[in-house]
């Protein structure tokens, strides 16, 4: 397919999403199962045009930066490409506070208070608030807390958000000057929330302090962080397939993923960059045959494991992408290639494997809680939701990836589609083990049922994987190292900006579109 081609692709594909999310009432979702709602402007279009103002200045330093880092990072010094990543992080960090900013009234960084404070929306932060005495007590009785059973946001997650929280308390309490700091960053429409709950707890008694402002705020902020954060370790993987520019070009798109706006402050958000590094740090391990870099990969898949058992797929599609890349180019038996790719990863695998054992053993010792079966009744209690809230399986398993085009937006899923089709010709060969690792754990996720509903929530963790896939998308019709004429190149330069500022608009007019949260219950 050729660059006008693809394009044109790209900007009806991103037409079409628009116009069914702005001019049609088609559920997102399935009634009665599940259901994204769509955020209504009753007053017309006023709000919307002054979301769009708020968040178009942000949106254009974004694109100049991403059209100058294009022309400069392939030829650049390690200093300079240090700075251009850095500048991205930046502005990646800026837009997604203005693109949040956008939305009316509640749906804007108003809404984080609203998640974070409420247990109906997640509850880690009222919990480590209200009734954790300390550390040491809720890794102890850990175990008799997930031996309750509960398929919500409590059963399903080891106590890594917990502890995390904790820590934010403390250091907000042994920091008196990070309040001060925090009112005078903190934007009117995330003060304005945290006086409406301030108001409701008054009733009983018990304000908002202020200490609890601050550690929501920088929750928040850590959140965000993460997710911008996250172009740094899926440049180091984008490029040891492509090149520098690819990887840029690959990255630009990162930040403007519509979902990583929509579901801030959930912890799916958070995990992006520990998933990005964990998967970045085994493919390195795997390239070099390092010892140190396996050790590294399995101490972030340790705290990723930590955090959430989403961490168990990630790090499934990294091992069989490491083995796939790991087996040798010469012809020969599968059985022969099978064992010496075995033989190549022994090392790293072997060093990974031994710091989560040698982890989770320590953290039973001095810690008293044995972390295996926390996972093990995570698990369980993850598979009895369905059983309390039923799902149509087959009716989940069409909309999960229309879901997920949505999540992402339509230009980042055409570019992932022509990255897998790229993947099967005999030239593109070298991508071929990430896409296929890729795809049969994905795929085993979506046939499963097991992500019946809220599959743009849940996936999101997995998105560094779906990016690094779609950076051969970006590649158009050159290989590696190939000589491109400067009126070529600039062609290519000019098509990336154009399908960045369609992503752009995408992301910006979901984002004004649709909530992550159903505001109805949350405060139950």
């Amino acid at each position: 397919m050729s660059a006008a081609a693809r394009l044109t692709v790209i900007a009806v594909a991103a037409a079409v999403s628009m116009a069914l999310l702005w001019l049609t009432q088609i559920p997102l979702g399935i009634p009665g199962e599940w259901v994204w709602n769509r955020i209504e402007y009753m007053d017309g279009a006023t709000e919307t045009l002054l979301g769009i103002a708020q968040f178009g200045i942000i949106g254009a330093i974004y694109v100049l930066l991403a059209w100058q880092g294009q022309r400069h990072v392939d030829t650049c010094s390690r200093r300079e490409l240090v700075a251009w990543l850095s500048g991205l992080v930046l502005v990646g960090f800026a837009w997604l506070v203005a693109v949040q900013e956008g939305p009316r009234d509640e749906y804007r960084l108003s809404k984080a208070p609203f998640v974070l404070y409420y247990p109906a929306s997640s509850g880690y932060f009222h919990a480590a608030r209200y009734d954790i005495a300390s550390v040491p007590q809720l890794l102890r009785t850990y175990e008799q807390r997930m031996e309750k059973g509960d398929v919500l946001h409590e059963g399903t997650h080891p106590p890594g958000l917990y502890v995390l929280y904790r820590w934010l308390i403390s250091l907000v309490d042994g920091t008196p000057a990070l309040v001060a700091v925090s009112d005078a960053t903190m934007p009117k429409s995330f003060q304005d929330a945290c006086d409406t709950i301030d108001y409701a707890r008054q009733l009983s008694a018990d304000p908002l302090k202020p200490e609890d402002r601050t550690v929501m705020w920088l929750a928040s902020l850590l959140t965000m962080l993460c997710a911008a954060a996250a172009v740094v370790p899926l440049f180091a993987l984008v490029l040891q397939t492509e090149s520098r520019a690819v990887a840029w070009k690959t990255v630009a798109f990162w930040p403007l993923i519509p979902v990583l706006a929509i579901f801030t402050p959930k912890s799916d958000v958070l995990f992006v960059f520990p998933a990005a590094l964990l998967i970045m740090l085994w493919m390195l391990a795997v390239r070099h045959q390092s010892v140190v870099l396996g050790a590294l990969a399995g101490l972030t898949g340790w705290f990723g494991l930590f955090l959430s058992l989403v961490f168990l797929p990630i790090g499934l599609v990294a091992f069989i992408a490491g083995m796939l890349t790991a087996m040798p180019a010469e012809r020969e038996s599968a059985r022969a290639g099978l064992y010496r790719a075995l033989l190549r990863i022994r090392s790293p695998a072997v060093a990974g494997l031994v710091v989560v054992m040698a982890a989770t053993a320590l953290l039973y010792q001095f810690a008293e809680i044995n972390l295996a079966r926390v996972w093990w009744l995570n698990w369980q209690n993850h598979a009895g939701f369905y059983d309390q809230y039923s799902r149509t399986v087959s009716g989940w398993l069409l909309v999960n990836p229309v879901e997920l085009a949505f999540a992402v937006g339509a230009p980042i899923a055409c570019l992932a589609v022509t990255s897998v089709a790229n993947a099967l010709r005999p030239d593109r060969c070298e991508l071929r083990p990430v896409v296929l690792a890729v795809v049969f754990v994905w795929g085993l996720l979506w046939l499963s049922g097991k992500n019946s509903g809220e599959a743009a929530r849940l996936w999101i963790p997995l998105l560094p994987l779906l990016m690094w896939v779609m950076a051969n998308g970006l590649r158009g019709e050159a290989t590696r190292g190939d000589i491109v004429e400067p009126s070529a190149r600039s062609l290519r330069e000019s098509g990336f900006i154009v399908a960045l500022v369609i992503q752009m608009i995408v992301s910006g007019g979901t984002v004004l579109r649709v909530s992550g949260f159903h505001f109805s219950g949350i405060t139950n």
